[in-house]
């Protein structure tokens, strides 16, 4: 495959993952620190505190951030996921189910689908697009483990994305495409 068909299946993308409000596809784990009034009537009080991690994560909270994603066309229908927003030459690899990025081993090869389907970057007419994904090297979709609602609010959740053994199903990201044909960006 030429330089030039890589490039032209290529593009820059954030996603989200509905599920009550929208959540980012992400590397910031969230829980919620309560403290409880004291005797002479003093407030309960929750906040969220974030903790920045190295596997891939949903996470619907304030503070939040959608990972900056770069979708890479290695092979005929197999894509590399590089997180540009981490920093530069990280990409998401696969190990024991988590999807950690990293800067070294293997990148982990994924396959985009629609509707059972595979979908490359020529299929989406529009910059937004539901999607699963699916790791090549055991034919599975990406899916939900754990996901965590936050009791200040039942709309607000964390929750880890795996390659195999989510308790939440398949899961489908929203793909919001921000630039197309894309080499390496800068």
């Amino acid at each position: 495959m030429s330089n030039i068909d890589q490039v032209a299946f290529s593009f820059t993308a954030e996603m989200t993952v509905k599920g009550g409000l929208e959540a980012k596809f992400c590397f910031k784990k969230v829980y919620q620190e309560n403290t409880y009034g004291d005797r002479f009537g003093g407030a309960a009080t929750a906040k969220l505190i974030y903790q920045d991690i190295d596997y891939a994560c949903i996470n619907s909270c304030d503070g939040a951030y959608a990972a900056k994603l770069y979708f890479r066309y290695v092979q005929p229908n197999l894509y590399n996921i590089y997180v540009t927003s981490l920093g530069t030459g990280i990409y998401l690899s696969a190990s024991s189910g988590w999807l950690y990025a990293v800067k070294s081993g293997n990148p982990c090869n994924l396959i985009l689908m629609q509707n059972g389907n595979i979908c490359n970057l020529d299929r989406m007419t529009s910059n937004t697009q539901t999607i699963q994904i699916q790791d090549d090297s055991i034919r599975k979709n990406l899916q939900l483990h754990d996901k965590t609602p936050m009791a200040m609010s039942n709309h607000l959740f964390w929750g880890a994305i795996t390659t195999y053994g989510g308790n939440g199903g398949d899961t489908n990201f929203t793909l919001n495409i921000k630039e197309r044909g894309v080499d390496w960006p800068q």
